[in-house]
């Protein structure tokens, strides 16, 4: 994309979101142009109080068109009052479809990529679309109002004496000409600078969630260098934005100090032959030093500044923001055509770590999980069991190695087709406005009556529906009501009821007591071509599994209980931990 259509972009989606408010926007250009009607009379009143009356001896006369004046200051504050009900309807209303559609375009494309996630980025454009919105309110209020101001100003001059227009005119449209070219150019080095601030704040998140591994590897002075670096570069980036703006000085100067001296230097000429009158001059200096001077100076500055700002802000919104529509929700290299065949899972090689010098969470894992399998996680807390998760439900890019579901590697399956697939549920269980038949049937609306029964009858949820007053009771006010347990079991149902067949279970029943999650995994374990991966955090969970992984730190273990039992030092503390809170199996000899 070229420079120019690039810049244009953020500007056109302003334009979009503004053109909705066209009601808003008539009623605020209304009252901004009677807000501008004292710099149009300005000029003529005083040049017809001084000619017609004080000068002529008339003082009334004189007092009469001072009092003209006055009252369009008068109208010009009740304008200005009147304003602020149109302008909250435009930039309200613009923040709320700015972040929507930002937050659409984030979610799908972290949906697509979750490790393309930058926190700190999505904080610094959530941080664009409120400037956008005070940069925009400030904008109509202020510039429109000094626009029309110095529109006012000149067609003043020229009621006052059309030679005045003809010495005011040319240089104001050479000076507007002059600021508009140099517009570009100075947008362009404000974008550079924004971009130089983001890059500042990419760089120190990642430093500050690296400073364990930076301490431990004693490269602090590499990371205080990286963002010494990237400062210099944000110092480089401003003082070129702040150099080119300093042209709206020169803009001032030919629009409005070249003319007022050109009027001044021929003022005792053209007194002397009748072109102009005292008043007229008095009139006309008016207009240039008390209208188009101040408001051509504060609307190059405002559009110099928070102008520029602003179609910089809008860019980066919009990159983001078309993004979703060029990429939608579908990853890179992905094929919404392909679809797996079968549920079989395999895992090559597979490798990811939380930074380019952090140590692997999952190092070179071989594994075959064949469909129907019942698969337990285990390990120490923090050692990565959510990780793996999330790479076998393809939340999470591998840093190598491949994931593959059916035979297809899990980044060219279609988002929506993979979602359908493999459900996870974590420990944090989401409830839905609603009512409680919604939450279960949320993913499976057209489940008929005897399957929803007999599903929560399998997985031990009829007191919950009895408790909350049957399956129509809506939940709104009675969801801090429900505990835990209650809020797991929901949840649990609501993807036994699904169309998956891969369902991972993230700690997804640590508020259950051991009765309840024997039930809901025996549930599980019964439904048809369905292959399960559990989490666990009770021995009692991981007996049940076909196979036990164990994630070390270093590598992982697939084996059975007693498989394990007999090979790794670490499972057997495992177990014994687990042993104190619960009676746990007896092992066989090795």
């Amino acid at each position: 994309m070229s420079e120019r259509n690039r810049s244009g972009q953020g500007w056109r989606l302003l334009f979009e979101e503004l053109s909705r408010q066209r009601g808003p926007l008539r009623r605020l250009l209304g009252w901004s142009a009677l807000e501008a009607l004292p710099a149009l009379v300005t000029g003529f009143v005083m040049a017809r109080a001084l000619d017609d009356g004080f000068l002529a001896d008339r003082p009334a006369t004189g007092l009469a068109w001072i009092a003209v004046l006055g009252l369009a200051l008068m109208i010009k504050a009740v304008a200005g009052r009147a304003i602020f009900g149109p302008l909250a309807l435009i930039v309200e209303s613009l923040r709320d479809n700015l972040t929507r559609r930002l937050m659409t375009a984030t979610l799908r494309r972290a949906v697509a990529d979750p490790r393309a996630l930058d926190a700190s980025a999505v904080a610094q454009l959530t941080g664009h679309v409120d400037t956008a919105r005070l940069l925009t309110s400030a904008l109509l209020r202020s510039v429109l109002r000094l626009a029309l101001a110095v529109a006012g100003a000149f067609l003043g001059s020229m009621t006052v004496a059309p030679v005045v227009g003809l010495m005011v005119g040319p240089p104001l449209l050479a000076a507007v000409g002059v600021f508009c070219l140099a517009l570009r150019s100075m947008a362009q080095r404000r974008y550079d600078a924004v971009l130089a601030d983001e890059a500042v704040a990419q760089r120190v998140g990642t430093v500050v969630a690296g400073v364990r591994d930076i301490v431990a590897a004693g490269a602090h002075e590499r990371a205080e260098s990286d963002v010494a670096l990237v400062a210099e570069r944000q110092a480089s980036a401003m003082n070129a934005a702040a150099r080119a703006e300093a042209t709206r000085i020169a803009v001032v100067a030919l629009g409005c100090h070249a003319p007022l001296v050109a009027l001044l230097g021929l003022a005792p000429w053209m007194l002397d032959h009748g072109w102009l009158t005292m008043g007229e001059l008095v009139g006309a200096t008016a207009c240039l030093t008390a209208g188009i001077e101040p408001a051509l100076r504060a609307t190059t500055s405002l559009l110099g500044a928070w102008g520029l700002q602003l179609g910089v802000v809008m860019q980066r919104l919009s990159e983001v923001i078309s993004h979703d529509h060029e990429g939608r929700a579908v990853p890179i290299g992905s094929d919404p055509s392909k679809r797996p065949s079968g549920t079989r899972i395999e895992l090559r090689g597979l490798t990811f770590s939380y930074g380019a010098t952090a140590e692997p969470v999952v190092r070179d894992l071989d594994l075959t999980i064949l469909p129907g399998e019942h698969l337990a996680v285990v390990g120490p807390s923090g050692i990565g069991k959510s990780t793996l998760i999330d790479l076998l439900g393809g939340l999470r890019r591998a840093d190598s190695g491949t994931v593959s579901y059916g035979d297809v590697p899990i980044d060219e399956i279609s988002p929506d087709h993979l979602r359908r697939e493999i459900a996870l549920i974590p420990q944090e269980a989401y409830i839905v406005t609603g009512t409680l038949r919604d939450n279960l049937l949320y993913l499976q609306p057209d489940a008929s009556e005897q399957t929803l029964s007999e599903c929560i009858e399998s997985l031990g949820l009829t007191d919950v529906v009895s408790a909350a007053g049957g399956l129509d009771a809506d939940l709104a006010h009675s969801t801090s009501k429900l505990s835990a347990g209650e809020r797991q079991l929901i949840a649990l149902a609501r993807v036994h009821l699904s169309p998956a067949r891969v369902v991972l279970l993230d700690e997804a029943t640590s508020s259950l007591d051991t009765e309840s999650e024997k039930r809901v995994e025996e549930a599980f374990a019964r439904r048809s071509d369905t292959t399960l991966i559990v989490v666990a955090h009770r021995i009692s969970s991981a007996l049940r599994a076909d196979r036990i992984v164990l994630l070390d730190g270093v590598r992982c273990l697939v084996d059975t209980h007693d498989g394990l039992l007999c090979t790794s030092s670490l499972y057997t503390e495992l177990v014994g931990h687990w042993s104190g809170r619960e009676a746990a199996s007896p092992a066989r000899p090795c």
